[in-house]
């Protein structure tokens, strides 16, 4: 699993992982891809990403996190699953822990 944090992202690095997309995993049968802050990523980058979305390469799977779906690129977007997503306090997440798995606080 790779991380892309676009903060700092430039055009080369969407590259470098757009150009590991197309390796065969090693360990194991898919490869996922975990891009942080989508909404950050600057145009150049964006357009160096798109073709992969465009061609998907089977049993590879990117999960583009962003703020808000208006601060990425529409096209990205349209070639997305969106998956609306809340933050929740640390004391509610714990509560909602405890009552499915049975995990106490202490």
């Amino acid at each position: 699993m790779r991380r892309l944090r676009p903060r700092v992202a430039s055009p080369s690095q969407v590259r470098e992982i757009v150009s590991d997309v197309s390796l065969a995993p090693i360990r194991a049968k898919s490869k996922v891809y975990i891009l942080d802050r989508v909404d950050l990523l600057g145009t150049q980058a964006a357009n160096a990403f798109l073709k992969t979305l465009e061609e998907p390469v089977p049993g590879v799977v990117f999960i583009l996190l962003g703020r808000t779906r208006e601060g990425v690129l529409p096209t990205i977007v349209s070639r997305c699953q969106v998956v609306p997503f809340r933050h929740i306090p640390a004391r509610e997440a714990a509560g909602i822990l405890s009552q499915k798995v049975g995990v106490t606080s202490e």
